[in-house]
């Protein structure tokens, strides 16, 4: 027996993936005193959760602890568990599948995500040794924790490290540390919190509850308390939240000595005397439900304020697996394993050719001037086949708004020329579509019909580089009646010769997959003050110096065009869709100021 790990089935030539471990704390396996008293056991025991000294706080764990807690926390088990199990097991499950069916529409094949327990089942060790079974020689750890603390997040690296002594091969590691501040993080818990109360009605006050922690695990330097506040701060700003409106508790407290403040149970128990009888509670810090959330809180807590003169309490659910909140993810794998995807493309299939020096050029994409000269150097290497173009990732960055991430790689065979990041707005009745691309079948449609039924009604071009917009072409054939409109100095060059140019271009790129494209080239000039109301919608247009500040009303949303005299071309149309806090600017789109 070798005295380091591999698979069973080792082969040098075996194709390789990426594992992706979505880790919570643990449960126990059922309700009864024994696996409860199990469970706290191993909890309790991890030095990471109980800075104290190991022999003392042994005997007071056998002594007294695991001799009395076991039962009553079973009892509390009892009123939260599920069919299928406890609702933290439920309901991570339910991510982790969630995950796994969205990655394998963008990446078939290439991720396996699986769910792991820092306590309990599933374990982390049987999980990793999936994951080397499979040849996972990437792994991506996602602590299910937003807000660090070395209770939590430090206690899983600890055991993954831990495991990793045993391997032979040593797998690239990725783990964040924390998610508290990303913006779609704060977006899928507003969206969640707006659908509360937009179903069940606004409380007086918002409570934002967070897991406690003792007061001198912060003072030695745990940044967890920081980092609640953060969040709590960025979703109060997110929802227009007053001070008045909102605050920030901790709750679970254990032991007698002092824990983060304000305490949940005693805030909540005096709120009705200063005026406040209907309240809403979200715990931020909860990836998905738990006996901490549906029990401590839902129940428990609900209790206190009711007896003590409160006349609505409402709890909002964890994310869970939330569409957003699975968005979030994906984004999150998404980002982590960027640098990867070349490496595992070249490893699993070594007849490809060389990415490498390919991806080297798309710093410059940005830069339309470097990308013509280098892409016309190098244009040897695109040499895929491929037809129709693959899915990309679709992202709802805002209410109404989602992006269509294309692809980083110049263009090619495979992609037909795909390589920007349309927009697709949803209004009432209609779609508006941002820059469709540059392919005959860029994708943008199937995604489209993914997401509503509604007809394309408007295209919006940004500025003149044909991997924008040659992608017109198939929106008119498909949806006739649509009307196109860009810069006016945009349409002027389009039709002189540019348009024919950026066709022969991208034919020569793919190796002409993109054959039969003509030019679909908008009819309608964007002028400043002209307003649009389509849909319930008004769309106003800015175009500056000289034409600047129409605006559309479609579907019922707000699209404000803002055209500069160069931005990235001498074209350039900014888009801004007014309800939703999105600003389309050509390669970019930022939403609440924030890059995406």
């Amino acid at each position: 027996m070798p005295p380091f790990a591999v698979a069973a089935d080792f082969k040098h030539a075996n194709q390789i993936k990426v594992g992706v471990m979505l880790v919570n704390l643990g449960t126990p396996d059922d309700t009864s005193v024994a696996a409860v008293r199990r469970y706290l056991n191993e909890f309790l025991s991890d030095p990471r959760v109980v800075e104290f000294p190991r022999l003392p706080w042994w005997l007071v764990m056998q002594l007294f602890i695991l001799r009395f807690r076991p039962r009553k926390v079973a009892h509390a088990y009892t009123s939260v568990w599920q069919e299928e199990g406890s609702p933290l097991l439920v309901y991570s499950k339910a991510q982790a599948t969630a995950l796994q069916e969205e990655l394998d529409v963008y990446f078939p094949q290439r991720f396996i995500v699986a769910l792991a327990m820092r306590y309990g089942k599933p374990a982390i060790h049987d999980v990793m040794d999936e994951f080397r079974q499979q040849h996972c020689r990437h792994l991506l750890i996602i602590p299910m924790f937003p807000q660090y603390s070395a209770t939590t997040t430090a206690s899983v690296f600890d055991e993954v490290t831990r495991i990793l002594k045993s391997w032979r091969v040593l797998p690239q590691l990725h783990m964040p540390m924390n998610y508290h501040d990303r913006p779609s993080y704060i977006d899928a818990l507003a969206m969640s919190i707006e659908a509360g109360w937009q179903k069940n009605g606004r409380g007086q006050q918002l409570l934002m509850s967070f897991h406690g922690l003792p007061q001198r695990y912060h003072r030695a330097g745990d940044p967890y308390y920081c980092e609640c506040m953060k969040t709590a701060r960025l979703l109060a700003d997110r929802l227009g939240l007053k001070d008045a409106a909102w605050q920030a508790v901790f709750q679970s407290r254990f032991g007698r000595e002092p824990w983060l403040q304000p305490y949940l149970n005693e805030t909540i128990s005096m709120l009705p005397a200063s005026g406040v009888h209907s309240v809403d509670v979200v715990c931020p810090g909860f990836a998905a439900d738990c006996l901490e959330t549906l029990e401590e809180v839902a129940e428990h807590n609900r209790d206190l304020f009711m007896n003590a003169g409160g006349e609505k309490f409402q709890y909002i659910p964890a994310l869970n697996a939330q569409s957003g909140h699975i968005k979030m993810l994906v984004d999150i794998v998404e980002n982590e394993t960027r640098n990867w995807m070349a490496e595992l493309e070249r490893y699993n299939d070594p007849e490809q050719m060389d990415l490498g020096l390919k991806n080297k050029l798309t710093g410059f994409v940005m830069n339309k001037n470097f990308l013509l000269i280098w892409v016309l150097l190098f244009v040897s290497f695109s040499a895929m086949a491929g037809t129709p173009v693959p899915d990309y990732r679709t992202q709802q960055i805002a209410d109404h708004t989602h992006v269509i991430f294309g692809p980083t790689q110049l263009p090619n065979a495979e992609n037909l020329g795909f390589m920007n990041n349309p927009g697709i707005i949803i209004g009432s009745d209609s779609v508006i579509i941002i820059d469709p691309g540059a392919s005959l079948e860029s994708g943008l449609l199937r995604q489209v019909k993914k997401l509503t039924d509604k007809p394309v009604t408007h295209v919006f071009n940004s500025h003149i580089h044909g991997d924008h917009w040659l992608g017109n072409q198939a929106i008119r054939e498909n949806y006739p009646k649509a009307k196109f409109y860009a810069h006016p100095e945009m349409i002027r060059k389009a039709k002189e010769s540019e348009a024919d140019s950026w066709i022969k271009l991208m034919s020569k790129l793919t190796e002409g997959a993109t054959e039969g494209t003509h030019a679909v080239i908008p009819e309608n000039s964007l002028a400043d003050g002209d307003t649009f109301k389509i849909g319930g919608l008004t769309l106003r247009i800015h175009i500056m110096p000289a034409t600047h500040g129409d605006t559309f009303k479609i579907g019922g949303l707000t699209l404000r065009i803002h055209i500069m005299p160069a931005t990235h071309s001498y074209t350039d149309a900014m888009f801004e869709i007014v309800e939703d806090s999105v600003m389309f600017t050509g390669d970019n789109v930022t939403y609440m100021r924030i890059p995406r």
